[in-house]
């Protein structure tokens, strides 16, 4: 037989709470007590804790997603600044007529220089920077910047070879 102690709410005496009891009487101040009261406490403090703990889950998870937003936004500015350089440095050599040491030629390949030092250095700080966390199922990955450095890599290359298809293309055109 399951039996409880608990303290009167009204004298602060001792009262046995047998299995399947809901009311009892004080021995000590005559005072009756339902049990149900007291059980009821006890879901809502369970409740509270609940409601407590998916509140800081779903603050959690719109910290993370924020972080996650910033990061795409940094992500989409190094590809477009990346693409941009490409092709005007693509443009620059190949528009040149008169394929002398002219500074079109000079600052082309500087852009192109200055992409390929944005592949070298910046996936690497792009991956690292990466939040890792998966929204969809709220949480975080595993080896996730690691993927993300192989994806950006291949991302990037594909970047480049899109913007100098581009440029060629303006060049065939203008030429």
């Amino acid at each position: 037989m399951n039996v409880v102690t608990i303290d009167c709410p009204h004298c602060g005496g001792r009262l046995e709470r047998r299995k399947d009891e809901y009311f009892a009487k004080c021995p000590y101040c005559g005072s009756e007590i339902a049990f149900d009261e007291i059980k009821e406490e006890a879901q809502l403090g369970a409740y509270r804790e609940k409601i407590d703990t998916l509140e800081h889950n779903e603050n959690v998870d719109t910290v993370k997603r924020l972080s996650m937003q910033k990061w795409i936004l940094a992500r989409n500015i190094v590809f477009s600044v990346m693409a941009v350089f490409n092709c005007i440095g693509f443009l620059l050599v190949g528009l040149d007529k008169d394929k002398e040491e002219s500074p079109l030629i000079t600052i082309g390949s500087l852009l192109m220089f200055l992409v390929i030092l944005c592949w070298m250095f910046g996936m690497p700080f792009l991956s690292a920077a990466y939040p890792g966390y998966n929204a969809l199922y709220r949480k975080d990955e595993r080896f996730g910047k690691v993927r993300m450095w192989l994806k950006l890599c291949v991302l990037s290359f594909a970047v480049f070879v899109a913007s100098a298809f581009i440029a060629y293309i303006i060049m065939k055109i203008v030429m």
